[in-house]
Order: C-alpha cells, then sequence, then structure tokens
C-alpha cells in the first residue's frame, strides 16, 4: 500500500468505528469495559 491507500484505509476504519459508537443505546454505553482498572 502507498501513503495514499493507507490515508484512505485509516479513513475508513475511523468512520466506521464512529457509525459503530454513534449507534451504541444508553445501556449498551454503560455496560463494564472488559479492562482491568
Amino acid at each position: 500500500m502507498n501513503r495514499d491507500e493507507i490515508r484512505q484505509a485509516v479513513d475508513a476504519q475511523r468512520r466506521d468505528v464512529a457509525d459503530l459508537l454513534e449507534g451504541l443505546t444508553d445501556d449498551e454505553w454503560r455496560q463494564p469495559s472488559l479492562c482491568t482498572g
């Protein structure tokens, strides 16, 4: 991959994560993390 392709892939992943987070319900936001601490 060249730099432009990498940047496009990163941008697409960021949009996907933003869409996922935007679609979470209040209950889903309140779920505890699986991470310690």
